[in-house]
């Protein structure tokens, strides 16, 4: 069946290349506009006429946590069980929790430079040496954070739950926790990142795990986009950017396709994809919202 597809839809795009319009609609549909093959996409295609002949659904609760901690650390008297262990009306606990927290370490110069891979930071390194030295960052302090904020995580959610990976890109952390009853169905587990700031330093990026449950893959993206109300351009800038550049090394599924050896983000059965996005409702709207009543944005 897929391969008389193929050779109907081989004929098809060939015979039809040469009309533009068409053409792209095509392409779009084959797949080679998302950098998919054509082949990839067709036999998602046909297969979903028979999903449910052949697949077995699973509920799988995920919890995702996030906060910009503006260069502060989270103190030991500080409670936060009611921000990773929310009490649910179903009582069901979360199988995953990831947490991701934006400015986990003070933006600075040294910060940003020592966070940043060589080659971005050589030219830089001589530009801010005497700021550098006059502020170099202390390893011992980043590592205090990293200890503490997983020792206090792992306290509220217990014995039950345990860390998988983690990963720190300057500002950015990214950790994740699986419960017991399923860390064993966790496969190919990955972490990226990409930095994607001004000359490529890591002051905004994303970090992303990535990881496959039974047949199903899942990332988790965190990420810091350019800041201000008037930078909407250069948010989607580093949205794209992040989208091209975040790869993981995954191995080939039925379902997923990787561009060049290599499974993006994006790429995935399921994707979340969150963080301090520093996306913006305009003044105007804003106070529009806010005078309407209930807040019926629908009507607005």
């Amino acid at each position: 069946m897929i391969g008389e597809a193929k050779k109907h839809m081989t004929r098809l795009y060939v015979n039809k290349r040469d009309d533009g319009g068409r053409s792209i609609a095509q392409e779009m549909f084959l797949g080679s506009q998302f950098g998919l093959s054509w082949e990839c996409d067709m036999r998602k295609r046909l297969l979903m006429h028979q999903w449910n002949q052949f697949v077995q659904y699973d509920m799988l609760r995920v919890l995702v946590c996030t906060w910009n901690c503006n260069g502060q650390i989270i103190g030991e008297k500080e409670d936060i069980s009611s921000w990773i262990k929310p009490q649910l009306a179903d009582k069901v606990s979360p199988k995953i929790v990831v947490i991701g927290l934006q400015e986990f370490v003070p933006l600075n110069a040294a910060n940003i430079i020592k966070g940043s891979s060589e080659d971005k930071v050589s030219g830089f390194k001589k530009m801010f040496k005497r700021e550098s030295q006059k502020n170099a960052p202390d390893e011992n302090v980043d590592d205090e954070r990293l200890l503490r904020t997983t020792a206090q995580v792992e306290k509220v959610l217990g014995k039950d739950y345990s860390p998988i990976d983690k990963k720190q890109l300057v500002g950015l952390f990214l950790i994740v926790f699986v419960h017991k009853s399923i860390a064993k169905s966790i496969k190919e587990p990955e972490i990226s990142y990409c930095s994607v700031g001004e000359f490529g330093l890591a002051n905004k990026g994303g970090v992303g795990f990535r990881c496959r449950i039974q047949e199903t893959t899942m990332c988790f993206l965190v990420s810091h986009l350019a800041a201000h109300m008037q930078h909407n351009a250069k948010r989607n800038e580093h949205f794209h950017s992040i989208s091209n550049e975040l790869a993981f090394n995954a191995k080939p599924s039925f379902w997923n396709c990787p561009v060049d050896g290599k499974t993006f983000a994006l790429g995935h059965d399921a994707t979340i994809w969150f963080g301090d996005l520093n996306y913006r409702i305009e003044p105007a709207a804003r106070s529009t919202i806010r005078k309407s009543e209930n807040c019926a944005i629908a009507k607005i």
